[in-house]
């Protein structure tokens, strides 16, 4: 490299650039190359690592705003016992969605870039004294087109299969966190303290994730990352945070505030009236769990039930620990709705002729006649992006997931968006 320096190094100065055009670039070689990625890299892992926590401080600011519109949504504080409880749960901080799809862009804008080239720019002394460049400022402008070359050539190297691995790894480092709540009489103070629970949760989550993008060996691994939590995310954590609440409250929170009254999830019902308790129930060969009212009645050693609601994905860990008897579809004195069909609200996929798009739709049970059961009715198209992620983390929380419906079978459909 010898000659090659000496060619680079000479007549440097005010006319030193008109020499530039022939001179050999001694930064324009592999290992010149390798050397500039390896600057950028570190940059690209602590700009995905500072947009992991704004998405924390977005989760912790949409559990709180979803945690105060729940309690009031309760009745006023009732004298409690508490109880506590151990669960395992899964912590949404990476919305779902098309992974590859979503962080497979090659790179987030002109500001990364930028941030990108001023990193390499500032570790410029390093690369000359490695490759024997000197005249730092008159090499500047030779430097810049350069190292621009090199992180053009990083964006045409974005390895999905790298990345996907990578998230994966990252939703892999969130999983099945134990958390301790305790339960009270007041089912709304259950819903609180569950949240609370769940924010302790996330923010010992974030330190796994962290560390998980903190050692990423490749670009496409952390700009997978970077362009995952890139955008503001608190209206997706507050969508399905809001769902999570709802469904505690409707599936879960009546009987575990039956059941913190008596400080044992074991003990017999000991008296006479209708009950909230959670049961297992089959399904069509499934099993399930669901919210029931069990009624013992007083001239009878026989109950009978009515059925509430099921139980979904996000509270069976919690259902599974309350439910002590298993009830037939049969002894329910009342309709019980396909799992899939029951009544609220459900994200369903949908074709338009033309490509699979995303909506929020009602269902009503208007009896239990086939022709009145289960009707579909049309709430809202997926337009955005974070409409896409907020309903697709959404349907991770029902029963069958996202399924596939004909979209003549929903009723009121506008016309599609653009």
């Amino acid at each position: 490299m010898g000659d090659e320096h000496d060619q680079w190094t000479k007549g440097l100065g005010v006319q030193g650039f008109d020499k530039l055009a022939t001179a050999t670039n001694p930064f324009d070689t592999p290992e010149a190359q390798i050397a500039i990625e390896q600057c950028a890299l570190p940059v690209i892992r602590d700009l995905a690592v500072q947009q992991a926590q704004n998405a924390a401080r977005d989760f912790a600011t949409a559990l709180t705003k979803v945690k105060t519109a729940k309690k009031e949504q309760t009745d006023a504080e009732q004298a409690k016992k508490e109880m506590m409880w151990t669960i395992a749960i899964t912590i949404a901080l990476m919305p779902a969605g098309p992974v590859i799809e979503a962080a497979g862009a090659a790179i987030a804008g002109e500001a990364l870039q930028s941030k990108m080239l001023t990193a390499i720019a500032n570790n410029a002394g390093k690369l000359e004294a490695q490759f024997g460049a000197k005249g730092a400022q008159a090499a500047n402008k030779a430097f810049d087109v350069v190292a621009g070359e090199a992180v053009t050539n990083m964006v045409k190297k974005f390895d999905k299969d790298k990345a996907k691995a990578a998230l994966e790894a990252g939703i892999g480092a969130l999983k099945d966190k134990t958390i301790k709540f305790a339960a009270s009489s007041d089912r709304g103070q259950c819903v609180a303290n569950y949240l609370d629970a769940m924010l302790k949760a996330a923010n010992d989550s974030m330190h796994n994730l962290t560390n998980v993008i903190q050692t990423a060996k490749s670009y496409s691994a952390a700009i997978a990352f970077y362009n995952l939590f890139s955008k503001p995310l608190q209206g997706i954590y507050e969508a399905v945070l809001t769902q999570e609440a709802d469904d505690m409250l409707s599936e879960i929170a009546d009987a575990l505030a039956r059941l913190s009254k008596s400080g044992d999830p074991t003990a017999a019902d000991g008296c006479i009236g209708k009950r909230d308790i959670v049961a297992k129930v089959e399904w069509k060969g499934r099993k399930l769990f669901a919210h029931a009212q069990r009624y013992d009645k007083p001239d009878s050693i026989d109950s009978s039930y009515d059925f509430v609601k099921w139980v979904t994905p996000d509270m069976e860990v919690m259902a599974a620990s309350m439910a002590k008897m298993e009830v037939s579809v049969n002894e329910f004195e009342n309709h019980v709705p396909d799992p899939e069909r029951e009544p609220g609200e459900r994200i369903v996929r949908v074709n338009d002729g033309s490509r699979d798009r995303l909506m929020l739709i009602s269902i009503e049970d208007q009896g239990i006649f086939w022709k009145d059961y289960g009707v579909r009715t049309f709430k809202q198209w997926a337009e955005t992006e974070e409409d896409e992620k907020a309903f697709r983390s959404r349907a991770q929380l029902q029963i069958g997931g996202l399924d596939k419906v004909d979209i003549k079978s929903i009723k009121a459909v506008p016309a599609l968006p653009k």
